[in-house]
């Protein structure tokens, strides 16, 4: 009898980026995500299921990007990204007369056999067709696909449930049309979560996200910690870059949760709704993102900050703490591969101790659900797919911990209820404030305005088919302008003006449409722009946006919450 239940959960999310750049913001970061990422996922998945090795991974790729891995476009551009960095690490094996050129002659040798064998399972053994593979790998049971909103809307910020539901309903309703499977869980953005509340000077409330979810068949949510346990105690900010200042694993990895109720996290609570919330746990998920103890860290890895000026490979390994860039020494792959071996051990072992002991001093059998961005894993962590399929071998070898779905928990096993959760996120400082900011509190009202206008337009027929083109278009650009993702480069100054444009953008398209179909006068360029660039979501139904009316408060006593949105007096 296993003493608990493990899956990763893997969030793959990139904003809708067509005909919006290239380098260094824009469509090159699908195709770096495809060549990094999704490829070796796909591959790792592959490998685990002819082992016979299934349960471990629950997968959720947003709509918003789902649409983009099939769009001919990127697809096109693809091909033609995987030819020129061929060529350029081929580039690489020309000798330049320093002391590198045989460390990287022989490493350029290894990347172009690991390119060239890419491309080629991209065109002959993928078809060129990752939604496919992902399908055919839910229908055999290899992984469980969630969903997530349509384009990754900060939900607890939208003033309307008219978008929080349209974000909810497209999102669902792409997830079966393209993967074929109707999504039992959901991908919350950012985690983030709010309860019902009274909107100011409104008879009535607001539901909460979950009672969204539960409209459309989602039995379960992912969320931080402190969302349960009501306290947050500081392992959980999310970092796009992990940090380079460890070396070695933690010791003892709860050492920063020692206050933290196992309870919380190592079993799913289900919300008056009926769907589940399973938390991240800090201990597992420290091992991961920790600046101070994160695997990621460790110096055997592969540099990611160091590149070679003509190629932009990376030759460097991270060597150590705080070591500058021109310290970096070379990057010896059979020595990181030793380090992911004894990281994954590290992390099984973990993870069965943790559930030993939980079952142990409680009785009951609990679950781990590790919820990472998928990114992380090829991307920003070389050796990160390596590492997903290490972990996942050591668990089903070791026999003490399932491998197992968090559908099939839940069909499993009774989870105990929970009256609300907290307002939370998964983001810096576990709350609102990488959305919400001075930096980026300008694009709320706007988007408030548009969410409002949306229901306007919504609530009439359209009369001519002409008329129902700009009403679809409309819609869309409303679910790309509210996309979390803006507001987050712009706090984070990743990409700060890429962020900005690509917002006020969506505004313009919007608006556009908008004095469209009010027979204002609207910029035809800026109209045909929208209709030619952003062509995702092609089954949009406008009605979906109309108003819902605040529900009545019921005569039994009902938890009601003062989120920020509410207590910013802007619902």
């Amino acid at each position: 009898m296993p003493v608990g239940a493990f899956s990763f959960v893997l969030h793959s999310h990139l904003p809708w980026v067509r005909r919006a750049g290239r380098w260094p913001f824009g469509e090159e970061w699908v195709h770096q995500a495809l060549l990094d990422v999704y490829l070796p996922l796909l591959e790792t998945v592959e490998s685990l299921e002819r082992e016979g090795i299934r349960g471990g991974i629950t997968l959720g790729v947003t709509p918003v990007l789902l649409e983009q891995l099939r769009d001919t476009h990127l697809l096109e551009a693809f091909d033609a990204y995987l030819d020129e960095r061929i060529a350029l690490t081929s580039g690489d094996l020309a000798p330049r007369g320093d002391d590198l050129d045989a460390a990287r002659r022989n490493l350029a040798q290894r990347y172009l056999a690991q390119l060239r064998a890419r491309r080629t399972r991209w065109r002959n053994h993928w078809r060129r067709n990752v939604v496919g593979a992902l399908r055919e790998f839910a229908r055999s049971g290899a992984i469980e696909i969630i969903t997530s909103a349509a384009t990754h809307a900060y939900l607890p910020l939208l003033a309307t449930d008219s978008a929080l539901d349209a974000e909810l309903a497209v999102g669902v309703a792409t997830t079966r049309r393209l993967l074929g499977v109707t999504p039992r869980g959901i991908w919350l953005p950012e985690c983030a979560y709010r309860g019902a509340f009274e909107p100011p000077g409104a008879p009535g409330y607001r539901p909460a996200i979950d009672a969204w979810l539960a409209a459309h068949d989602i039995r379960y949510c992912f969320v931080d910690a402190h969302a349960v346990a009501g306290v947050y105690r500081g392992s959980g900010a999310w970092s796009a870059t992990p940090g380079h200042e460890q070396t070695a694993p933690a010791a003892d990895a709860d050492a920063a949760a020692a206050a933290q109720d196992d309870e919380a996290t190592l079993l799913p609570h289900v919300l008056p709704s009926g769907v589940a919330a399973f938390a991240r746990d800090p201990r597992i998920s420290r091992q991961v993102w920790s600046r101070d103890h994160g695997y990621p860290g460790d110096g055997a890895y592969r540099e990611f900050h160091k590149r070679d000026e003509r190629s932009g490979n990376t030759y460097w390994r991270i060597t150590g703490p705080r070591v500058a860039l021109e310290r970096k020494k070379i990057y010896d792959p059979h020595a990181a591969a030793d380090r992911v071996s004894s990281h994954a051990t590290h992390f099984a072992a973990l993870v069965t101790r943790l559930l030993t002991e939980f079952q142990a001093h409680d009785g009951r059998t609990g679950m781990l659900a590790a919820p990472f961005d998928a990114e992380l894993f090829g991307h920003w962590w070389a050796e990160g797919p390596q590492w997903l399929g290490g972990v996942l071998r050591a668990l089903h070898g070791g026999r003490q911990v399932a491998l197992m779905m968090p559908s099939a928990y839940l069909a499993a096993h009774q989870a105990p209820r929970i009256a609300a959760l907290r307002e939370s996120s998964w983001g810096e400082g576990g709350d609102n404030r990488v959305w919400y900011n001075d930096e980026v509190a300008w694009m709320w009202p706007i988007i408030h305005r548009c969410e409002r206008t949306m229901e306007r337009l919504a609530a009439r027929p359209t009369a001519t088919p002409r008329e129902r083109v700009l009403a679809e278009q409309a819609a869309r650009e409303l679910l790309l302008l509210a996309s979390s993702d803006w507001p987050f480069l712009v706090t984070t100054g990743q990409a700060r003006d890429y962020g900005i444009k690509r917002f006020t953008t969506h505004v313009a398209r919007f608006d556009a449409l908008a004095a469209a179909l009010d027979g204002e006068a609207a910029d035809p360029t800026v109209v045909e722009a929208a209709l030619h660039d952003d062509t995702l979501f092609s089954e949009i139904d406008p009605a979906l946006f109309r108003a819902r009316p605040l529900r009545p408060l019921p005569a039994e006593p009902l938890p009601l919450t003062q989120p920020l949105i509410a207590r910013l007096a802007i619902a």
